[in-house]
């Protein structure tokens, strides 16, 4: 599957490059050959204002890969504070990963404490 020019954005970081996607229409679900759309790309750079951009504009916080991956579960890995705030404040599920509780994958107590907070 080839990338979109949304994804390639998300993955640059390149935040005008996203807008620009947006304004004409980039699919906001579109998926790599992993089945990373690019808010699962934007949480696992830990990129918070493109993450915000790409929610506002409808993305599915709580879709997942191929493997059943959410952008939660990459945040919570990346140890992106902020990113997991978002994520939790805008609706994202705490969905267990291969029967394990997303708060056993969080890397520090800020988070913990975010996942705790958010049942």
């Amino acid at each position: 599957m080839r990338e979109g020019s949304l994804i390639t954005a998300v993955k640059h970081g390149d935040a005008i490059a996203v807008r620009q996607a947006l304004d004409h229409r980039g699919d906001i679900h579109e998926k790599d050959s992993r089945g990373w759309t690019p808010l699962f790309h934007a949480a696992h750079k830990g990129d918070l204002h493109i993450l915000q951009l790409l929610i506002r504009a409808g993305a599915h916080v709580n879709h997942g890969s191929e493997t059943g991956f959410t952008a939660l579960f990459s945040a919570v890995l990346g140890g992106h504070v902020g990113v997991v705030k978002e994520l939790l404040g805008s609706g994202a599920k705490q969905a267990p990963v291969q029967g394990i509780a997303l708060r056993g994958y969080a890397p520090n107590a800020q988070i913990r404490t975010l996942l705790d907070n958010s049942n």
